[in-house]
């Protein structure tokens, strides 16, 4: 049996390096492939979201989740990270109203 010759430095640097740049390259196509969005060619109205729509669900949700304290610490305003004059404005802007 003959034994194996250890590689020149230069080919184990040059298989290292492709070997690097294949794992390198499969990350970023799979990455890439993350983040691509399926279009169609007619969007579905059904399936969108309007901005108002999603923004008025997340006031709501904030405000259940602080049982309706529109102030203080632990209120809605801190938990969206805007000021409680400017959550009003857009509670009244958008008629929510606590149902009593």
């Amino acid at each position: 049996m003959k034994p194996i010759a250890a590689p020149k430095d230069s080919e184990s640097h040059g298989r290292t390096r492709r070997i690097l740049c294949s794992i390198l390259v499969q990350y970023f196509l799979r990455q890439f492939s993350l983040c691509m969005v399926k279009q169609s060619t007619t969007p579905n109205r059904e399936d969108t979201i309007t901005l108002e729509s999603a923004e008025r669900q997340h006031i709501l949700n904030a405000l259940e989740k602080t049982h309706w304290v529109v102030g203080g610490l632990s209120g809605p305003a801190r938990l969206l990270d805007i000021n409680r004059t400017t959550l009003l404005a857009r509670m009244k802007k958008m008629g929510i109203e606590r149902d009593k």
